[in-house]
């Protein structure tokens, strides 16, 4: 066994109703990535908080480089003192201050006067920028004009400058182009050559297959797998995770296609270009592509979110106006979106609340609603979805990652929809969530409704989706549909990348 950079032992926290920590025990090596994974909810991030200085454990001791941390005194200032670092996914940086001045953030070099030495300062800061791959970023240029990859790197950058012993990287790759991934395993191997140790958090079991040495699993607050990586699958690690096998990650039925419900001709956008299509009742139809393919645009085109050029729509065969949210969801359309904290919730609104968001009319009269109706209506979702939550007065921020999307399909199931468009819908939900997110789709479409789903997961689309429309630079490359000929990889992947439209079909 190597040396031990960091110890956390017994680590317990509570929080009014819920035990989040039951005596977890986590220890990480000198020059080891550690994936930390588990369902949302399992108490990864307030493990990660406590680390951090954020949260003080009720019990338990944590450890830095052997020696003990006086939880009393421990903050988050303390934590970058004692060498840990921690990189979330909502990044930390000042927008109108230069590259050089957020990497040394607290460590800007000084003269004998004390003013910002800023010739060394450009300097240093070009030093560690060719050493993560950045050194094509002027230094002097301001930071809020950059990617949000480089953002992420940027954060990286100012770990070494502290001289981190340990980085925790939660979800680091969750909005990265795979160019952009394989750039930052290559930084994270460079921190491990010179002595650091990460913590890695991630959903993508791949990538941590990929990156990671050792993998611990969490589970409803307690650590239930420490182990080296090599030793363990990908089924090991999901079981691990959900406490039962997954034997049937997707829905395997074939879905009976009825009538058109829902029909799109020549839509053209300032992007998307005639495109055409149709969803029948009992369907489900992905949209495929690369980011910024146009798939996302579509779904908010139809939705009423982007402004379209040109096009036309037809919900059971009449031609109808979709030209705002409040239009289509009355002619029975219902929108997924892809960031549900930014556009499907209102956080620190109940679970009730969120469920007749959309649907206020059903719960309203004489000019006020009827709370009572509200809850009434909101636990029969709570129940049908099987969300778990203490009860529906309970603030949506409060659920896990899984839970809030249910919230957000009961929001748009209230309104009893056509069409579902879903854009992203298992976007950073962990393994066990998705499958119920499967199911539950799979159970829409017995009851006949037509879905059409966004996804840049090319497993999950092969699986659930009946036909796969794929979308290259703003146009239909192909369509391919799985009940007249299994789905081909390589064959999608040449449509995705825009290099063959032989297998599009007159009627999309």
């Amino acid at each position: 066994m190597g040396e031990r950079i960091l110890e956390m032992s017994g680590i317990c926290k509570a929080f009014p109703g819920v035990k989040a920590l039951d005596h977890v025990d986590l220890y990480l090596e000198k020059g080891e990535v550690l994936a930390l994974v588990g369902e949302n909810g399992a108490g990864k991030s307030t493990l990660m908080k406590i680390l951090s200085g954020a949260y003080k454990q009720d019990e338990g001791t944590l450890q830095i480089d052997g020696h003990p941390v006086d939880s009393g005194k421990y903050s988050p200032i303390a934590s970058i003192g004692l060498g840990v670092s921690v990189i979330y996914q909502e990044l930390n940086y000042l927008s109108t201050v230069s590259i050089a001045e957020n990497i040394f953030l607290g460590r800007l070099p000084k003269k004998k006067s004390g003013i910002v030495d800023y010739r060394r300062l450009y300097q240093d800061s070009l030093e560690i920028q060719r050493e993560l791959g950045l050194d094509e970023l002027d230094p002097m240029e301001e930071a809020g004009g950059l990617l949000t990859a480089q953002k992420q790197l940027l954060e990286v950058a100012r770990a070494f400058v502290r001289n981190s012993k340990v980085i925790v990287m939660d979800e680091p790759t969750a909005s990265l182009t795979d160019k952009e991934i394989e750039q930052l395993y290559q930084i994270v191997k460079k921190y491990k050559e010179r002595g650091g140790s990460v913590i890695f958090i991630s959903h993508k079991l791949d990538e941590i297959f990929s990156i990671c040495d050792s993998v611990m699993v969490m589970r409803d607050g307690k650590n239930v797998l420490r182990s080296l990586i090599e030793k363990e699958t990908k089924e090991s690690i999901i079981e691990a995770m959900v406490g039962r096998e997954l034997e049937n990650m997707y829905p395997v039925e074939e879905h009976e296609m009825h009538e058109v419900v829902f029909e799109v001709k020549n839509l053209s956008s300032h992007f998307l270009k005639d495109i055409s299509f149709e969803v029948h009742s009992g369907e489900i139809v992905g949209l495929y592509g690369l980011m910024g393919a146009g798939c996302e645009e579509i779904t908010q085109c139809i939705y009423g979110i982007e402004k379209c050029e040109s096009g036309t729509f037809y919900l059971n065969g009449k031609e109808t106006a979709l030209t705002d949210p409040h239009l289509s969801i009355r002619a029975g359309v219902a929108y997924v979106p892809g960031e549900r904290k930014a556009g499907g919730l209102l956080l620190n609104m109940p679970v009730g609340a969120n469920v007749t968001l959309a649907s206020l009319k059903k719960i309203a009269g004489r000019g006020f609603l009827n709370l009572r109706k509200e809850r009434r209506m909101a636990e029969q979702w709570v129940q049908t979805l099987d969300v778990k939550t203490p009860d529906v007065d309970t603030d949506v921020e409060s659920l896990s990652g899984g839970n809030q999307q249910k919230v957000v399909f009961a929001k748009c199931l209230n309104v009893k929809p056509k069409l579902l468009l879903l854009n992203e819908p298992t976007r950073g939900v962990d393994v066990g969530a998705k499958a119920e997110i499967y199911k539950l789709m799979e159970e829409f479409c017995k009851e006949g409704l037509g879905i059409l789903m966004a996804s840049s997961e090319m497993p999950e689309t092969m699986a659930i989706c009946d036909r796969i429309i794929v979308v290259h630079d703003g146009r239909i490359t192909a369509a391919f549909d799985k009940r007249e000929q299994p789905y081909q990889q390589f064959e999608i992947m040449k449509a995705v990348l825009g290099e063959t439209d032989c297998s599009l079909e007159e009627e999309v």
